[in-house]
């Protein structure tokens, strides 16, 4: 259970991408600015998952712990990540750690924040996939403001504040790709109530997978790509 992070760095007037597998429990966020102490190696071809890496433009990787590094700067937030840090904050002084662990990963799909131990509990119990921000806590947040509206307004527009929830719950996160599957959906499903069309969840399906896939075509190879719309088709069926 290594944390991921993705860095670029500039050598010889161009830009490279890699990958660091970092063996401690400490987040860094991103535009954080690291010194890396140790050699980080160059990936070859020949097993499925450096051919992956390759394909999303990653051509190195290399596995450090904490004191293989050292922050440099904190990046600057911006809009995302400064109310996804507000909204952490707020979770760190109502909740215990581990509590608050478990709810950051849930809301924001980074499953970092949780201690390995609680991971490694969850995966013993078959239930891991509770924590991946998916079409579960879309449609939590989608009925939150259908719950309140729907009595008073009419459907339409309780429908448009959903959405706008839902896209204001994703714009928070990491964007897993699990969870903006089931959002792009989910607006899917309410264009189509608009225009009074009658459903059909497969189009759905084939419409977001191939928008994600003009978005990130790497993720064709990913296994939580393959998953996440392998499961939905096969609940739909």
């Amino acid at each position: 259970y290594l944390s991921e992070i993705y860095f670029k760095t500039k050598t010889d007037n161009k830009f490279i991408k890699g990958i660091i597998h970092y063996q401690d429990d400490t987040v860094f966020n991103r535009g954080d600015i690291l010194f890396i102490h140790k050699k980080i190696m160059k990936l070859s071809t020949g097993n499925s998952y450096n051919n992956f890496l390759i394909a999303q433009g990653i051509n190195y990787s290399g596995n450090f712990s904490e004191s293989d590094l050292s922050l440099i700067r904190k990046g600057s937030s911006g809009l995302h990540g400064s109310l996804q840090n507000r909204l952490l904050l707020k979770i760190d002084s109502i909740f215990p750690e581990t509590t608050a662990g478990l709810i950051k990963a849930l809301l924001t799909g980074n499953q970092n924040y949780i201690e390995k131990k609680i991971k490694i509990q969850y995966r013993n119990s078959g239930v891991l996939h509770t924590l991946s921000a998916s079409g579960l806590h879309v449609a939590i947040f989608a009925s939150i403001p259908l719950f309140f509206l729907i009595p008073f307004i009419r459907k339409n527009i309780a429908m448009s504040a959903s959405l706008i929830f839902v896209m204001a719950y994703l714009f928070i996160t990491d964007t897993p790709v699990s969870l903006l599957r089931a959002v792009i959906m989910f607006a899917l499903f309410y264009i189509q109530l608009l225009l009074f069309r009658q459903r059909n969840i497969f189009n759905y399906l084939m419409i977001t997978c191939s928008i994600i896939l003009i978005l990130m075509p790497w993720e064709i190879f990913s296994p939580g790509f393959q998953l996440s719309f392998g499961a939905t088709a096969g609940i739909i069926i």
